[in-house]
């Protein structure tokens, strides 16, 4: 669901990061999707836009798996992993 892709974008932002993109918890940051993508990383910077399509705060906006693992082979691809 939906719902899962959102997790997923948080579960993907805490193993690229080492932190929850919602480490605070506050229910207004979570709504609007207030999160912030540390701007020196450049060690998942592959990822960076799976995160921000995963934490979409339209639904409706988020990909749905076969979307997901799409990116994932292109950055697979782009690392030469097979």
């Amino acid at each position: 669901t939906k719902a899962d892709i959102w997790a997923l974008g948080c579960v993907l932002f805490l193993l690229c990061f080492n932190k929850h993109p919602f480490e605070d918890g506050a229910k207004l940051r979570i709504i609007n999707g207030k999160y912030q993508i540390p701007s020196n990383d450049r060690d998942f910077i592959d990822f960076h836009d799976l995160i921000r399509l995963t934490l979409n705060t339209d639904p409706s906006l988020r990909p749905n798996i076969n979307e997901i693992l799409y990116h994932l082979e292109n950055i697979a691809k782009s690392k030469s992993i097979e």
